[in-house]
């Protein structure tokens, strides 16, 4: 849920526990004991799956003001505003950090490459992907704090 947010939560449960019942009568399930992490594992398939499925739903330009527009039909046109003067303000952020750290965060979070894919472009080790991608993090929420204020930052990303 915190991932994909409350609609699709529901649903991708549901799907989940169908699916997890068609593995166990398929025989697929055979040993009990770890049927957990098995379940574990499938959900984890499905939230990488929505994740790159609304990856793909974006436009071509996923940086594009149309991201604000994202809060849904139903948001004030003044929260709609709001929320695209902080996409605006989180791009600017985004673009004073540092080249490689601005790549490794858009190309991660934005265009949804996986850490593997980044590293072999980018010709870096796990480990130095890992603290390229943290550190780029910190900064910039150190950066939108910074400009927003810890408060409104705080309201924001809860």
């Amino acid at each position: 849920m915190r991932n994909l947010g409350r609609e699709y939560y529901e649903d991708a449960y549901q799907e989940l526990m169908i699916d997890l019942l068609k593995q166990i009568q398929g025989g697929k399930v055979r040993e009990p004991q770890h049927l957990e992490g098995y379940a574990f594992r499938m959900a984890r398939i499905k939230v990488i799956r929505g994740l790159r499925q609304v990856m793909s739903d974006r436009n071509s330009d996923p940086l594009s003001e149309n991201i604000g527009d994202t809060a849904g039909a139903s948001a004030s046109p003044e929260s709609a505003a709001a929320r695209r003067e902080v996409v605006q303000m989180a791009m600017r952020v985004l673009q004073s950090l540092q080249p490689r750290e601005r790549e490794v965060l858009t190309r991660f979070y934005i265009d949804g490459d996986s850490a593997e894919e980044i590293g072999a472009k980018l010709d870096l080790n796990p480990t130095q992907f890992r603290l390229i991608k943290c550190r780029a993090k910190a900064r910039f929420a150190e950066l939108c704090q910074a400009r927003l204020g810890a408060a409104v930052y705080t309201r924001l990303t809860a």
